[in-house]
């Protein structure tokens, strides 16, 4: 479930108010360094070729520089994000010196997100609905909707078909909700999975046959997983490169006693947690924040729970959130919270509990309850767009400006929630009447029916599908009937007429056959006889037919 920085992708989608420019706009660009009241030109790189883009306006003061050289120069331009720039300051006909070469960055105004009210601090009374408010925020922000994401299977032989279609289903039922974030690059999203280590390194590989790089990762990565070889009844297990959109899931096995129930009833939710981490990735240029770690992991495991499906049975409960919410030990601090702020390895872990998988999916349930899910995306996307992605301080930074509070203050207010799943850790009361009021409060009366809009849709969509389907069915059945019955008139039919012209037939050649039978007569002439034999006899001249 460990998530990797993607570095290579490029195209930003949007999720955010605030606004992402093509063009920087007309912004101030300044030089590094110490200088004396030269020449300068902001250049360009196009075509592998440095271009002049516009001579300095200006030379600023810099107290720092020494007294024979304290500017640096400045000028105003529109050059497009990602462009490579850099100074060239000069004595013409003298000497040349060129600044370190940079790419034109977006740059966030922080004004531009405006003053935000904090909300509304969820009572203790509320805390057994947080769960459903949770998973609520995300649907309504996440409708289902049409989009055009592919994903590429790769299944290693020996993985059986129950979890193929396990993963199959819940991928796609993943991109019904999300397909429209993950879809800003125009790349397939890989999915593999695989029941035995070297098949599966393998197979990795062939994603990208000519990455050195990747598979140098990927040789590191499956070192590090469980050995079905070694430990045959392994549950699903994955991780993700996101440099590649590629996802891997140890599936090497599946309960055959009863094919309805996957292996263990947190195996659907696999799949999904790696794609929630492809989410967080896909909204900041496909770059995964990872700090705070904390809402990295914490948010996949409430996201994939929410997500997580079986042969059409929701495993948002037993499978997925109960399996990380009893886990969490009891009473947290706001030390252990912070702890998972960064990175930490399994030696230098206070508890054995996974606590960024645990505790961090109780402060992440709760942030995306209180602050809604949307937020919870975007305060990663404004920690990006600060330029500090692996700093803690860009995060609290960006934490203030989207909450209107301090992740302090933030912590001290989640922290009796987590310590009130840790002993009340059960998924109950989500659909009950007091859920259903406490997130139509929340969310407000519109966006909460959305959910129930949809559903009723999709039920709607459904019963018709059956009915279709069963009309379908109905319509074959007899069409096939009556086929089967003109099929059998219509051989009767021939039948009987074939044995009408067989019959006549019949008549014919024996009216023939008579026609051409020969008979005998006796001719007498006196006392004279003869007997002449034709098929009209007659008798010769002079003779008479005897008669009888």
């Amino acid at each position: 479930m460990r998530r990797r920085v993607a570095f290579f992708l490029a195209i930003f989608l949007a999720l955010a108010t605030f606004p992402n420019a093509a063009h920087a706009a007309e912004r101030k660009f300044q030089s590094e360094g110490c200088h004396a009241k030269v020449s300068a030109t902001l250049q360009i790189k196009e075509a592998n070729t440095w271009k002049d883009v516009i001579a300095a306006q200006g030379w600023e003061t810099i107290s720092t520089c020494p007294a024979g050289n304290p500017y640096q120069p400045w000028a105003m331009a529109n050059l497009a994000i990602g462009s490579l720039i850099r100074w060239h300051v000069y004595a013409p006909g003298s000497w040349d010196w060129y600044s370190i070469e940079t790419y034109v960055q977006e740059v966030f105004d922080e004004s531009s997100y405006g003053p935000v009210t904090p909300p509304q601090v969820i009572k203790a009374a509320d805390y057994p609905y947080v769960a459903a408010l949770a998973r609520a925020s995300i649907f309504a922000d996440q409708p289902v909707v049409s989009n055009s994401q592919k994903i590429t299977y790769l299944f290693e032989t020996g993985v059986p078909t129950e979890n193929q279609n396990m993963i199959k289903e819940s991928a796609e039922n993943f991109l019904s909700r999300f397909g429209n974030i993950l879809d800003y690059s125009g790349t397939p999203i890989g999915i593999l999975a695989y029941s035995s280590i070297t098949g599966g390194l393998n197979l990795a590989k062939s994603f990208d046959v000519n990455d050195s790089n990747f598979h140098a990762d990927m040789q590191r990565t499956f070192a590090n997983q469980v050995d079905p070889a070694k430990v045959p009844t392994v549950g699903m297990g994955g991780f993700s490169a996101g440099y590649k959109r590629f996802i891997v899931i140890e599936a090497p096995y599946f309960k055959t006693s009863d094919p309805n129930l996957p292996t263990y009833p947190a195996d659907p939710v696999v799949a999904t947690h790696e794609l929630a981490h492809e989410v967080q990735a896909s909204i900041n240029k496909g770059t995964n924040m990872r700090n705070p770690v904390w809402l990295c992991e914490g948010g996949a495991q409430v996201i994939g729970a929410s997500m997580s499906v079986y042969l059409g049975k929701d495993y948002w409960a037993a499978g997925g959130r109960d399996q990380w919410a009893k886990r969490i030990p009891a009473n947290r601090t706001i030390e252990d919270l912070k702890v998972m702020e960064v990175e930490t390895s399994s030696l230098s872990r206070k508890d054995q509990n996974l606590s960024e998988y645990t505790t961090g999916a109780a402060l992440a349930e709760y942030l995306i309850a209180w602050g809604g899910f949307k937020n919870s995306l975007v305060v990663n996307q404004v920690a990006y767009k600060l330029r500090n992605p692996d700093s803690m301080g860009t995060f609290q930074k960006a934490f203030k400006i989207v909450y209107g509070q301090t992740l302090d203050e933030f912590y001290s207010q989640a922290l009796p929630y987590v310590n009130y799943v840790s002993t009340n850790w059960k998924t109950e009361n989500a659909t009950s009447s007091e859920a259903s009021a406490f997130i139509s409060a929340r969310l407000g009366a519109d966006k909460a029916s959305v959910e129930a809009k949809a559903a009723a849709e999709k039920a709607a969509a459904e019963l018709k599908a059956k009915q279709d389907a069963e009309a379908k069915v109905a319509a074959e059945k007899a069409a096939t009937e009556l086929k089967a019955k003109q099929d059998a008139e219509a051989k009767a039919a021939a039948e009987s007429k074939a044995a009408a012209e067989s019959k006549a037939a019949a008549d014919k050649a024996a009216a023939k056959a008579a026609a051409l039978k020969k008979t005998t007569i006796i001719c007498i002439k006196g006392k004279l006889i003869k007997k002449v034999t034709a098929v009209k006899p007659l008798c010769p001249a002079g003779y008479k037919k005897k008669r009888k």
